[in-house]
């Protein structure tokens, strides 16, 4: 998945959880964390790849084994902080990015591509495409199928926030 479908699967994410647990949407820093952890794994992962730290654009930042951790590790900081609101942002947004990494795996049923999930404990795939940046490779690969869905989600975020925002105003 390309950062803006990440991102807008984040938001989603979030309008759904908000919507169960019957909170506001983000606006402003709140919806800029969100932003940040949409893609936060990527932002972790890719460049410790392109320094040759790690052998796999989906192992630290992916992992279910690192990351539950250092959420719940950051969730209690947050909490001692009186910032507990940012803790569901940060945790929807990133773990939606793994989600958006996974999906087409598991309806494929590509079982033993979904090791990353595991990692350190399972070993991590290498990517061919680990070293080429994000933009790169969506100029190479163009706009098929997989873009055109990311674009379509994009589009339901984008209208979902500007009914949400012309639904609710933000109060300053």
């Amino acid at each position: 998945m390309y950062p803006i479908g990440h991102l807008a699967l984040a938001y989603l994410s979030y309008v759904l959880y908000a919507r169960v647990t019957d909170i506001q949407l983000p606006h402003g820093r709140p919806l800029a964390a969100l932003v940040v952890a949409s893609q936060l794994p990527d932002l972790v992962d890719k460049p410790l790849v392109y320094i040759g730290v790690l052998s796999s654009g989906r192992s630290l930042a992916h992992s279910l084994v690192v990351l539950v951790p250092v959420l719940l590790l950051v969730g209690t900081i947050l909490v001692h902080l009186e910032r507990r609101p940012l803790w569901p942002i940060l945790s929807v947004g990133t773990l939606s990015h793994v989600l958006g990494d996974s999906y087409r795996l598991v309806l494929t049923q590509q079982w033993t591509e979904l090791r990353f999930l595991l990692w350190p404990v399972f070993p991590a795939i290498n990517y061919p495409n680990d070293g080429i940046p994000p933009w790169v490779r969506l100029l190479n690969h163009g706009f098929g199928l997989g873009m055109r869905v990311q674009f379509s989600l994009a589009i339901v975020a984008v209208a979902v926030w500007a009914w949400s925002r012309h639904r609710h105003p933000v109060k300053r």
